[in-house]
């Protein structure tokens, strides 16, 4: 029990061990501590505090279907003793670990994150507990008895390599409308007949094309009978457009405008061409004409501007006189 760390390889490949007891206080197993040994039976006992990356024992002599965690165990690194072809079929968790926890035998890191699925486990699926928002690196790793994964809504990040080289995986369901793909090699190393099922015009869709999966290993999950609205964003109307309420459906994504408002008005600002012989006045909000007129400017004179003069014109014997005026004069008063 004095032993507080366990160096790299010091359980290497040409070790075989019936059993590993693992005791001490604060002990922690560095990256490769044990690697590819021959061990039948391992005991994480209490005191133990962190298993470093790349633990690996040899799964053609593994024994236990089930392992039990203490709850000083506060670090499990990657790919540690579970994330390969270990056949366990059951985690378990001692009361009082703040960090791991264990649901019908998966296991949980903080809650919400799955963790590791038990390799060992016969199931042809597996649909993940509602509530688990993010899937760990390695979490189905060589989980070749799986033939399909459920993913629900709530699951919206994918770590890199959190499906992999599951030979026997066909399907995939991703119900949430916008999971993320959190590294290029999410879905690593499978086969070429897996199909990923998401809903229609979702983002997730957008980001499995983003990410590289062929628009022919995508299918569409089918739409609710009856949904569940949400509202989701307000638009006020423009100018151009009338306003609504958008409602989404928090399931499959549907989406449906309600609440119409009318335009509102044009915001006007006047303008003028490079010469200023044409008025526009244009919508501010959108360079929108709203109209456009003449504007040829006044012609230097010898009279102030805005002068009002009346006089009295006749010509004697006739019995109507017409008036013509010059291009400029008509201009100038605009008749």
């Amino acid at each position: 029990e004095t032993v507080s760390s366990i160096e790299q390889e010091a359980f290497y490949k040409d070790v075989t061990l019936e059993k590993l007891v693992l005791n001490g206080s604060n002990l922690s197993l560095q990256n490769y501590a044990i690697r590819g040994a021959k061990i039948e039976h391992l005991e994480i006992n209490e005191g133990v505090k962190s298993l470093g990356d790349y633990c690996s024992i040899d799964s053609d002599v593994w024994a236990d279907e089930t392992i039990t965690l203490p709850a000083s165990l506060t670090d499990i690194g990657t790919q540690s003793l579970f994330g390969n072809k270990i056949p366990i079929k059951n985690f378990v968790v001692a009361e009082g670990n703040t960090i791991f926890s264990a649901v019908d035998g998966v296991l949980y890191k903080y809650g919400t994150t799955l963790f590791s699925y038990p390799g060992g486990r016969t199931d042809t699926s597996y649909t993940v507990l509602d509530g688990t928002t993010k899937i760990a690196g390695f979490a189905f790793t060589y989980r070749n008895n799986l033939e399909s994964v459920d993913f629900p809504a709530s699951v919206k990040n994918f770590s890199g390599r959190c499906l992999c080289f599951c030979s026997n995986l066909t399907t995939v369901n991703i119900r949430a409308l916008d999971a993320k793909f959190l590294a290029t090699d999410c879905f690593y190393g499978m086969n070429n007949s897996v199909v990923y099922n998401v809903y229609e015009n979702s983002v997730t869709h957008e980001n499995l094309l983003d990410y590289g999966i062929e628009e022919s290993k995508i299918a569409f999950l089918p739409l609710c009978a009856e949904h569940s609205y949400q509202l989701t964003k307000t638009v006020e109307p423009t100018c151009y457009a009338k306003g609504y309420d958008l409602y989404t459906c928090s399931v499959c994504g549907t989406t449906e405008n309600r609440n119409e408002t009318n335009m509102v008005d044009h915001e006007a600002v006047t303008t003028y061409n490079e010469d200023k012989t044409i008025e526009h006045h244009l919508c501010k909000n959108h360079s929108f004409v709203i109209e456009e007129t003449e504007n040829l400017p006044e012609s230097e004179h010898d009279y102030q501007s805005n002068t009002d003069k009346y006089f009295e014109l006749s010509y004697p014997g006739a019995d109507t006189i017409s008036i013509t005026f010059d291009k400029q004069f008509r201009t100038e008063q605009k008749w």
